[in-house]
């Protein structure tokens, strides 16, 4: 029977210049073999990550009401998460083996850079900007900001005169912003 145990594990990722950067910890379902440890961890996708079996003993045990999180209970969590989620093979193996069946540690992957180094794993849709809001083809900040310099008057004091003039933003009529600043 291997040593089974849900671990925080510390977990790295490439920055944005092609630098280790080290991402925090993570809750992950652990198995202990010979040489390596074998961790499943959540994300996109669900994958396996490969540690030193040496951090098996050192690392910290993830605790429910003061008690070791059951190795079962987070085998169903990670199974959910990666129906949602998708996993990789590995991990998909690994979750669905018994956890009283010995694992054979040499025929799985690191795969901690699989997501910050496969672009087509999952697509990232581009953000669209939203549209800045007009108005007749100003933009509101230029209707305060050109009467406030003609007026010669700050524009955070503008906007003290305005509110206490019961105006609120936006201020994008000329004639009321005038009007209550004169």
């Amino acid at each position: 029977m291997p040593d089974i145990a849900v671990l925080w594990i510390y977990q790295e990722v490439i920055g944005p210049r092609g630098e280790q950067l080290e991402a925090g910890q993570k809750p992950a379902l652990c198995f202990r073999g010979t040489k390596h440890m074998l961790c499943v961890v959540a994300g996109h996708p669900v994958r396996v990550l490969k540690r030193s079996a040496k951090e098996f003993d050192k690392a910290r045990r993830v605790l429910q009401n003061g008690e070791e999180y059951p190795a079962e209970k987070a085998q169903t969590t990670l199974l959910d998460v990666a129906a949602r989620n998708g996993a990789t093979e590995q991990a998909q193996r690994l979750l669905n083996s018994s956890l009283q069946a010995p694992i054979d540690e040499t025929a799985y992957q690191d795969e901690e850079k699989l997501v910050s180094t496969d672009p087509d794993w999952r697509e990232i849709p581009e953000r669209e900007d939203k549209p800045s809001k007009r108005v007749e083809g100003v933009p509101r900040s230029d209707v305060l900001g050109r009467v406030c310099a003609e007026l010669s008057i700050d524009p955070a004091v503008a906007r003290r005169r305005l509110r206490k003039a019961d105006l609120s933003a936006p201020y994008n009529d000329e004639n009321v912003i005038r009007g209550a600043l004169k």
